[in-house]
């Protein structure tokens, strides 16, 4: 056996006495607590080789030669050694515990000190002030311990240092007096920081007088010999509070704490703390309730609490603040379906009430009231408060919102006709635009046809004519995605032949004080954009920043430029040297509707409609404004490789050899026969029908088509609703047009239409259509 000189002075003997095997049969003279001497054997060390367990604290107790008992706690490890299997060795800690004569038995201190903790229990019993609950709890913990003071003081601490506060203390001198003064620590320093980290894990702390600074030692009136124990009473809620701390101090000459009074005094603590935070709690909810009491008497909601038992909800007491005689009688111990609420209302507010307990929080809940003349509309904020054996408790707010309801609905409509009433605009403003040259063209081919009828100016304002129209067609389709947030098809543009003719031909329509400079470098290329839309970002910019210069003029810079990297892309940059756009307003000018010139008589369309185009190209829009320097547009378009030619270019190049035959289905006769025209001068075959129950019964007949082509609104039937009905009992193509598709791609294969066409749809378009479908066919 191998021993250290620590514990051999614990036991009362010199290293040599105790070195080297115990033989069999040696008195030790060592006992347990009830005084029974031990045989080697059953000490903790061999206890722990034989069985390969740990032995937890036992109090046992060593005999001097002077017939003095040293008492001491015992723990024990066993040692593994790599080689073997079984414990070969055991490591055992003793630990001191209180001088005791020989008659003393550990075991009754420890009855004793429950006795003590059991009285200290029983103050808070009977006592509801918590200082003079303390001052009996000091004295009763100094006689049980032994202690020659106890002290109630006070921790604020952050990370550097701390500040404790003596707040009473118990001396077997002086009796109670409260100390003055504070000490302030640095809690960096060793022992110190050793001692707050133990305390802050919730536990107590037993220091030796030699470990204490002599500043604190003479603020606690110790000496160096003698022995301090620390506790906490609640952890700190913040670094601002302060925490309230027990210590008990002994004489040297009475030894240190053992082990069971440590537990005891552990014990003792936590009743304190509790009772603390139960005091702390209940005035809480005294202030809590006070102030709730007050607004419930001055509030001009009605305000009840109410009782949820089981699925009963009943009101148990409720504000009179609305002026009614008598309302607490009234209502007071009603229940919900006594108050007149629907089953759906009573189950809602049923909801709403445990929602509120399960996640702490206020729940509001709206719902109609059926009365004899109308509805009244209720809203209702459930509050959890308190629950008490079956039954919880909540405060409700009640508030009659049906004029609120009315506004709020009012409101939306007004802003909804608002919004219209731009939008509409918006589309008006755009379209008569488009439409005036077509208009103007077309008049004018009537005439030169009645008058000379040169085919060249026809044919000249006819073409001009139908690009106007183009664009009206591609301009509704555009606002059509974007109110829809469809996602359009993409396609594929030259950007600087596009962009040349655009720039030349609004040049002539600006005003005469203003000046359009355009420049463009590098080599032409593609970007995935119709010509149209390419159009309308160009268009759009240029017109905003007319619209920004002052009403002198200025100039406006066009350049178009590429980035000179892999992968290629092109800057289109639009600058004006107009006053700029504050800076409270370029977070906004990309939303629809929104114009930060009201009186321009913009509708604020424009710039939402090129952010969605230049998103849907793959590319992004910057902005660079400076106040009375003007505004510069940065957009980045990457090119596209391999561009698909639209199959309208050379439809009429690629028409099929056969005749097709095709079967229109259409309410509007106009429209029907326009395409139906277009499609004969083709070559084509051509069945109108404008109910599509008549189509259906001529196929079932015999009407063998190639293609249908089934418009989507037919008075009050519905193309989607026939189309399966058709792909039944026919086995061509089956391709739908509309104004406004309902239906998604996805959604359209499921009903069996194999493409669907955004009207107006031109001959050549529809044309194109089936080559496409034909060649996948293939």
């Amino acid at each position: 056996m191998h021993v250290n000189a620590r514990a051999a002075q614990i036991l009362g003997q010199s290293v040599t006495e105790l070195f080297g095997p115990i033989p069999r049969g040696a008195d030790l003279r060592i006992t347990d607590t009830r005084g029974n001497f031990l045989e080697w054997k059953m000490l903790p060390g061999i206890r722990a080789m034989e069985s390969g367990l740990a032995v937890g604290d036992e109090i046992l107790g060593f005999h001097q030669a002077d017939g003095t008992v040293n008492w001491f706690s015992a723990s024990a490890e066993p040692l593994i050694r790599q080689s073997q299997s079984h414990p070969s060795g055991a490591i055992v800690i003793l630990r001191p515990v209180n001088r005791m004569s020989p008659g003393e038995d550990p075991l009754s201190k420890y009855r004793e000190w429950l006795r003590w903790a059991t009285r200290i229990r029983q103050v808070f019993e009977f006592e509801n002030d918590f200082e003079r609950s303390l001052r009996s709890c000091m004295e009763l913990m100094a006689h049980a311990s032994e202690a020659s003071s106890v002290l109630y003081l006070g921790f604020r601490g952050g990370y550097r240092s701390a500040v404790i506060t003596l707040r009473q203390r118990w001396s077997n001198r002086k009796g109670f007096d409260k100390p003055s003064g504070a000490v302030r620590m640095n809690l960096l320093e060793t022992p110190v920081r050793d001692w707050l980290a133990i305390l802050r894990a919730a536990e107590v702390l037993e220091i030796g007088g030699e470990e204490v600074p002599e500043f604190l030692r003479k603020q606690l009136d110790m000496n160096p010999e003698d022995r301090i124990v620390l506790g906490f009473l609640l952890a700190s809620g913040s670094a601002s509070d302060s925490q309230g701390m027990i210590a008990l101090i002994r004489r040297g000459d009475r030894g240190a704490f053992n082990p069971f009074e440590l537990d005891v005094f552990r014990l003792i603590l936590s009743s304190i703390a509790n009772e603390l935070s139960r005091q702390l709690a209940e005035k809480a909810r005294e202030r809590q309730m006070t102030r709730f009491r007050r607004l419930f008497r001055v509030t001009p909601l009605l305000i009840a609490v109410m009782e949820l038992k089981g699925t009963t909800l009943s009101i148990v007491e409720v504000s009179n603040s609305s002026g009614v005689d008598r309302l607490e009688d009234q209502m007071v111990g009603r229940t919900d379906s006594e108050l007149g609420y629907s089953v759906e209302n009573s189950e809602m507010r049923r909801s709403a009430a445990r929602l509120s307990m399960k996640e702490a929080r206020p729940v509001r809940i709206e719902y109609p009231r059926e009365s004899e003349e109308t509805t009244i509309w209720e809203e209702a904020t459930f509050s959890y408060l308190d629950s008490h054996s079956r039954s919880h408790f909540f405060s409700v707010a009640v508030r009659d919102i049906t004029s609120d309801r009315l506004e709020r609905r009012q409101k939306a409509q007004k802003q909804k006709l608002e919004a219209m009433g731009r939008f509409t605009g918006s589309i008006a403003h755009d379209l008569n635009n488009l439409l005036q040259p077509p208009l103007t063209y077309v008049a004018e081919s009537r005439d030169l046809i009645r008058t000379t009828g040169d085919p060249e100016a026809i044919l000249e304002k006819l073409e001009i004519a139908m690009s106007g129209l183009s664009r009206s067609r591609e301009l509704v389709r555009r606002l059509l995605t974007f109110t829809r947030q469809a996602r359009p098809a993409k396609g594929s543009t030259l950007i600087h032949k596009t962009l040349a003719a655009v720039i030349e031909s609004y040049r002539a329509a600006l005003p005469a004080n203003t000046r359009l400079e355009w420049t463009r470098t590098g080599e032409d290329g593609y970007v995935a954009l119709e010509p149209s839309a390419l159009e309308q970002v160009a268009v759009n910019l240029i017109r905003n920043s007319v619209r920004a210069l002052s009403p002198g003029g200025g100039k406006i810079e066009v350049k178009l430029c590429d980035t000179e990297t892999e992968p290629r892309a092109f800057f289109l940059i639009v600058q004006d040297d107009g006053p700029g756009i504050p800076a409270n307003q370029v977070a906004r000018i990309f939303e629809p509707f929104y114009s930060g010139n009201p009186r321009s008589g913009n509708t604020g369309l424009g710039l939402s409609i090129v952010e969605n185009l230049v998103n849907e190209a793959g590319g992004s829009i910057e902005v660079d404004t400076v106040v009375e320097s003007g505004t510069s547009m940065r957009i980045l378009l990457p090119e596209v490789f391999n561009p698909t030619d639209t199959m309208e270019r050379d439809s009429i190049e690629k028409l099929p050899a056969g005749v097709l035959h095709f079967c229109i289905v259409d309410d509007d006769p106009m429209v029907a026969r326009a395409l139906q025209s277009g499609l004969e001068s083709m070559g084509q075959q051509v069945h109108h029908f404008s109910d599509p129950d008549e189509a259906l019964i001529a196929i079932r007949t015999g009407l063998k088509p190639d293609i249908v082509v089934l418009d989507q609104i037919l008075g009050e039937k519905r193309g989607t609703d026939f189309a399966p009905l058709f792909r039944k009992n026919f086995h061509g193509n089956l391709i739908m047009v509309s104004g406004n598709p309902e239906v998604s791609a996805e959604e359209a294969l499921q009903l069996g239409i194999d493409s669907i066409l955004t009207k107006p749809v031109f001959p050549d378009e529809l044309m194109a259509a089936i080559l496409s479908l034909r060649s996948d066919e293939k």
